[in-house]
């Protein structure tokens, strides 16, 4: 049992005891539907903290109160239940008032914070749906720790989720929604954004714009060109020269740059060259700035292969933009994102 679960089991076995020692003693006017109302508001408050739900259950809970109070001085008026039931409504409904100040404070307080954020890093973009800022990964912001929890959350539904995949470090569980399930993608495959993007608009919100799921000999090549500092640096310096290049025409050239075959069909798996998944801007900044050389020695010790994808994450009333790498934990089970994230196609790569 976790620690919430075992606080809230704490906190109705308190409701349950009170409920015991009022039915002789009548400390207060407590009804049947008093209770559920106080479990109603535990729950808030161990599982909907950041949500609305919390300060609202207070009301509920002080109208509650204020209703059992109402009908006790009608038919059985008393000095201590009125004296206890009117401070301890009078408690839930200023904490219901002031939990909506502070709600309200810190979100303008956030958002300030975060304008001059962007301001000051002078990101890419405009925060819209057509042009959301480009978030680099060596970039941080106020809500950096947002954002990676968003992270490991993608990596976490893109390898199946608890269907598949534990990650007993965040905890996710049944928060996270896992997509479409492919069996025996030997040589992965790509996901491309269509449609039907998120209709709502919440902080955290995610709308998936592509993945590429990278086969674990294809992750060898990749290893290999990372293991090479001269490969590597001739890439870096000419990504922007292939990006505006055809798939053909970008593969001869890295082929007369001394690049090996199986390691330019790789990158430009990597980079969706002939699929146009990923923003070019995008990809500049990915080459330039992710490539961990921890996560493949991982994914080359355990077989597996790689994901790449790009994602918005509105927060604020704002759009960020950000392309991440991460291990293919369950291959060759491939997931697409859900279709609460966005509508897409997949399409599987050819050997």
């Amino acid at each position: 049992m976790n620690i919430k679960m075992r606080n809230l089991a704490i906190g109705i076995g308190g409701i349950f005891c009170i409920m015991n020692l009022n039915s002789e003693y009548h400390f207060t006017y407590m009804n049947t539907i008093q209770p559920f109302l106080f479990i109603f508001f535990f729950i808030c408050l161990f599982f909907f903290k950041e949500s609305i739900l919390y300060p609202i259950s207070g009301l509920l809970t002080g109208i509650g109160i204020d209703y059992s109070l109402i009908q006790g001085i009608i038919n059985n008026p008393s000095t201590v239940p009125i004296i206890f039931d009117s401070i301890l409504s009078l408690s839930f409904i200023l904490y219901f008032i002031i939990m909506l100040f502070k709600k309200r404070w810190s979100r303008q307080n956030q958002n300030m914070e975060l304008s001059q954020d962007i301001q000051h890093k002078n990101l890419p973009g405009d925060g819209t749906i057509s042009y959301p800022y480009r978030l680099d990964i060596d970039q941080t912001l106020t809500i950096n720790d947002e954002i990676e929890h968003q992270y490991h959350k993608v990596m976490y539904a893109l390898n199946g989720g608890s269907q598949e995949y534990e990650d007993p470090t965040f905890g996710f569980k049944d928060k996270v929604l896992v997509g479409k399930k492919h069996l025996q993608q030997d040589y992965g495959g790509f996901w491309k954004y269509e449609s039907d993007m998120p209709a709502l608009k919440e902080n955290g919100t995610l709308w998936m714009k592509g993945v590429v799921y990278l086969s674990h000999d294809d992750v060898k090549n990749i290893y290999q060109m990372l293991c090479d500092d001269h490969l590597w640096q001739m890439i870096q310096e000419n990504i922007s020269h292939v990006l505006n290049l055809s798939y053909k025409e970008s593969y001869q050239f890295l082929i007369d740059n001394q690049i090996p075959q199986d390691v330019a069909k790789s990158l430009l798996k990597v980079i969706a060259q002939k699929d146009n998944i990923f923003d070019k801007d995008i990809i500049k900044s990915f080459i330039k700035f992710s490539f961990q050389k921890e996560d493949y020695q991982e994914a080359m010790e355990h077989q597996d292969g790689m994901i790449y994808c790009a994602y918005c994450i509105y927060y604020y009333d704002n759009w960020f933009l950000q392309m991440r790498e991460g291990v293919w934990k369950v291959k060759p089970t491939l997931y697409e994102p859900s279709l609460y994230y966005g509508k897409g196609t997949y399409q599987p790569f050819e050997k």
